[in-house]
C-alpha cells in the first residue's frame, strides 16, 4: 500500500459574495428534446444531427482539441509549462491557476487558505486577480479556453440545481435534466492539477512548495492531448449513499502524492461540495483512493429532496451501464 500526503488548497466565499456581470448572464442549459432535428441541448445553437447526436441515438459533446492552431511554432517558451510541446507562443500570460470562470462564480473577493504564502490554519481574503502565476504562453491559455468555459458552466449548473431545490415551495415535482462533457470536466480537471503544481501553490507540510515531488508530464500531455489516460486513471467521484451536498459555495484542490514512488499522482478537488479524483498515475496498479464509495467517470448525477429531481447528464466516448447515481441530496 502507498503512502499518501495530500496538499491542501481552498477557496471558499466571503459572506459578502458579489457575482460578476459575467456569472449573472449566462444560464445552465437544460436538455429539452423537440425531435430529432430540434436544438442539441449542449448549447452549441446547432441541430440535434449536427452537433451531439450519435448514430446509435446517445447524445455526446465532442471535446475539442486542446493543441494549439496549426502551424506548429517551434518555440519553446521557457516559463510556460507545456513549453516541451515546442508550440509556444513568445508571451506568458498570467492565467488563473484554477480558471477564472470558475472562480468569479464563487465571487471577486475570496478567502484563501491552505497555500505557501499564507500561514498554516489561517485564512486571508483576496481578490480573484491574486490567483494567478505566469504558467502557460498565450498560445497555449488560449486552447484551454473552451474546457474553462465548460467548467464554469458546470459550476453555474451546480448553483441553478441548488438554488431551485432549496427554494421549493409552491412549486410543482418536477425533473430536470442539463447535459455537460464528462470528458471536458475531467480534461479541466487535470489543467487545475498542473496548475496548481507549477504555480507552486501547493502547500507541502515540510516546505513551503510541493517541488520535491515530480509530476509526470509525459502521462499529462497524453491524458490532455490524446484522451489516452491509461488504467485506473481519469475522473472519479465520491458517492457516499444518503449524503447531502452542502449549498455554499466553496471550492477545495488538494494534491496527491505517493510517497513511496514520490510522485504527484493525481488531486482531490471539491466543487460546491462535490467530492471528485482526478488521477493521471496508477502508481504500478496499487489502490489509489481510500474511500470505498467511488464512481469511476459517472453517466450522470442526480440531486433530489423528495419533490424535485435535477440530473447532470456527463457525456463519454465508450458509454457503459451502471454508472448513473443519485450522488447526494440537499436539504430541503
Amino acid at each position: 500500500m502507498w503512502s499518501i500526503l495530500s496538499l491542501p488548497l481552498r477557496l471558499i466565499t466571503c459572506n459578502n459574495v458579489v457575482m460578476t456581470k459575467h456569472s449573472r448572464k449566462h444560464q445552465s442549459q437544460r436538455i429539452t428534446l423537440s425531435g430529432r432535428d430540434g436544438p442539441c441541448p449542449g448549447g452549441s445553437g446547432k441541430s440535434l444531427p449536427d452537433c451531439c447526436l450519435r448514430p446509435d441515438g446517445t447524445l455526446r459533446i465532442t471535446p475539442p482539441d486542446l493543441c494549439p492552431r496549426a502551424p506548429i511554432t517551434g518555440l519553446a517558451r521557457e516559463g510556460c509549462y507545456l513549453a516541451c510541446t515546442g508550440n509556444c507562443s513568445d508571451d506568458l500570460t498570467r492565467e488563473h491557476w484554477i480558471s477564472e470562470t470558475v472562480i468569479e462564480e464563487i465571487g471577486r473577493t475570496i478567502s484563501v487558505g491552505g497555500v505557501p504564502w499564507i500561514p498554516v490554519g489561517d485564512r486571508k481574503d483576496v481578490s480573484t486577480n491574486s490567483l494567478t502565476a505566469r504558467i502557460l504562453c498565450k498560445r497555449h491559455n488560449e486552447a484551454f479556453s473552451p474546457i474553462d468555459a465548460h467548467a464554469g458552466r458546470f459550476m453555474r449548473t451546480l448553483k441553478h440545481i441548488a438554488n431551485e431545490i432549496s427554494t421549493t415551495a409552491g412549486k410543482p415535482p418536477g425533473e430536470s435534466n442539463y447535459l455537460l462533457s464528462g470528458e471536458m470536466l475531467e480534461s479541466w480537471m487535470l489543467k487545475v492539477l498542473v496548475g496548481v503544481y507549477f504555480s507552486k501553490n501547493a502547500a507541502d507540510p515540510e516546505g513551503p512548495s510541493i517541488s520535491r515531488f515530480p509530476l509526470d508530464m509525459q502521462r499529462a500531455l497524453k491524458a490532455l492531448y490524446d484522451r489516452n489516460w491509461g488504467q485506473r486513471c481519469g475522473l472519479y467521484i465520491v458517492c457516499v449513499p444518503g449524503s447531502q451536498v452542502k449549498s455554499a459555495l466553496s471550492l477545495e484542490v488538494m494534491l496527491r502524492c505517493g510517497l513511496s514512488k514520490n510522485m504527484v499522482y493525481g488531486a482531490r478537488i471539491v466543487i460546491h461540495g462535490l467530492e471528485f479524483f482526478i488521477i493521471v498515475d496508477d502508481l504500478d496498479g496499487n489502490v489509489l483512493i481510500e474511500e470505498a464509495n467511488v464512481v469511476y467517470r459517472p453517466s450522470n448525477l442526480t440531486f433530489e429532496n423528495g419533490h424535485q429531481k435535477h440530473r447532470i447528464v456527463l457525456t463519454w466516448e465508450a458509454a457503459g451501464p451502471g454508472r448513473a447515481v443519485t450522488l447526494a441530496s440537499y436539504p430541503s
